[in-house]
Order: structure tokens, then C-alpha cells, then sequence
């Protein structure tokens, strides 16, 4: 009995290992050298071009750092408004992860916003 515990319970710590892996390479957490800080105001804007791969396809982290923005994640020539998502700063610097980079499009809420996009590709 003991080593059939024994054996279930080293199969649970393979399975969670190899989840852990998965779940660090699938998040985009291996950041590149490739940033930015855009303004993001009243015409909207997405990722500077080819930053993140060519045709930016790569993967982004986004960090709002000042006030908020409108965003949409389906289009590279979107114009996203109030009834897209929406991301205000915080103490933290709320952030979310993308890829393609390309499809990302942002405008401000009510005034200008900085934004930093840290590429994972």
C-alpha cells in the first residue's frame, strides 16, 4: 500500500511540474528586450510597428501606468470606445498580456494616458 501511495503521489508532482511549465511558457512571462512607453490620447494607437516580431506577432505584457484607456483586442485598425474593454491605473499598474501584439488598439478615457508594452517575442 505504501508504494502505490508513493507512486501516485510522484505522478502528481511530475503533472504539477510539468503544468507549471506549460502555464510559465503559455503567459509570456520571458520577457524580450524590446519596450516601449506610448502616450496614448484622443486618436487611437497600438503597438509600434514590428516591435514585437515582425508585424509585431509576438506577444506583449501591457501595463496602463497613468490614468485609463479604452482597448480592443480585435482588429490593428480598430478605434475602441466606451463599450470596448476598459483598464484604469492603479497602484500596481494594472496589466494584461496580448498576442498578436497587432491586434491591440488603445485610446484615452478622458486625458492622456502612458501605457508600457514590454514584448515576450
Amino acid at each position: 500500500m505504501a508504494d502505490s501511495v508513493r507512486l501516485v503521489i510522484r505522478a502528481l508532482g511530475a503533472a504539477l511540474l510539468a503544468l507549471t511549465a506549460l502555464v510559465g511558457t503559455a503567459s509570456g512571462q520571458n520577457l524580450t528586450s524590446s519596450e516601449e512607453t506610448i502616450s496614448v490620447s484622443t486618436s487611437a494607437v497600438g503597438v509600434t510597428a514590428n516591435l514585437c516580431g515582425t508585424d509585431n506577432t509576438g506577444g506583449a505584457w501591457v501595463q496602463v501606468i497613468t490614468n485609463g484607456i479604452y482597448f480592443t483586442l480585435n482588429s490593428a485598425t480598430a478605434t475602441p470606445d466606451s463599450s470596448d474593454f476598459t483598464l484604469n491605473a492603479g497602484t500596481t499598474g494594472p496589466q494584461f498580456w496580448v498576442k498578436p501584439a497587432s491586434k491591440l488598439r488603445m485610446l484615452r478615457q478622458s486625458a492622456d494616458s502612458n501605457v508600457k508594452i514590454s514584448c515576450t517575442d
